[in-house]
Formats: structure tokens, sequence, C-alpha cells
């Protein structure tokens, strides 16, 4: 499951505090974390990866957000490492969700990372 991080619970809360405009984005791109060796979460860098875009019209919205169609990342042509965690980025590249996958997963050469619809949830 997935939580807003700080930049956009700011931006939810200075909405409904302060009736401020919130910023639309009309396209994300979801992302998958693995552990370095420092214990860093990163993303894969090489063997074929790429953030998968996905527009807003693909998430339903009731007490969570989530995925309302399967999310399917390139075929892994290295080892990418092991995902556990998701995240979803803007254009820009800025972390705007960052969620625990409910198992990690070794990512061989091969590979598809694929999320069916319903997979990926997030609250506020």
């Amino acid at each position: 499951m997935g939580a807003i991080i700080d930049h956009w619970s700011d931006e939810a809360l200075g909405h409904v505090l302060n009736g401020e405009n919130c910023i639309f984005l009309s396209e994300v791109y979801v992302g998958l974390l693995v552990i370095d060796k420092d214990l860093n979460l990163i993303e894969p860098s090489d063997g074929n990866y790429a953030r998968v875009k996905v527009l807003h019209t693909d998430w339903i919205v009731d007490e969570d957000m989530r995925n309302s169609n399967d999310i399917e990342f390139p075929t892994a042509t290295k080892f990418w490492g092991v995902a556990t965690h998701f995240a979803l980025f803007d254009k820009s590249g800025k972390r705007l969700v960052l969620g625990l996958l409910t198992q990690p997963k070794i990512i061989l050469p091969g590979e598809i990372v694929k999320f069916a619809a319903g997979d990926l949830r997030i609250t506020i």
C-alpha cells in the first residue's frame, strides 16, 4: 500500500484548509524501487528499465486510490534487483507517492513485472 508523501500531502491540505488550487497532473509515471548495497531505495539503472506512464483516468478513487488497468514494465534484460517498493513520479521525476510492495520481487533477466488492476493501492 502506498502513501502520499510530503509534497502531495501539503497540496491536499492547502486545498482543503486554505482553498488553495491543487496541481492537476494528467499523467504520472509508476516506478519500481530496489534496495542497493548501502540499503538505499533506488530505481534500477539499466537492463531496459523504464518507468511506466499512466494517466489520471487509469485510477479508481473511493476509500483509497488504485490502478484500474494492468501496469506492465518492459522486459528486464539484466538483473534489476529485489523490488520492495513502488513510486509515482511526475514528469520532472519528483517522487509523489511511495508504496511498499506486498511481496518483494526478485527481477531476473527475461522477466516482466506486471501489476494487475487493483494491485497498487494508495491511501491519504
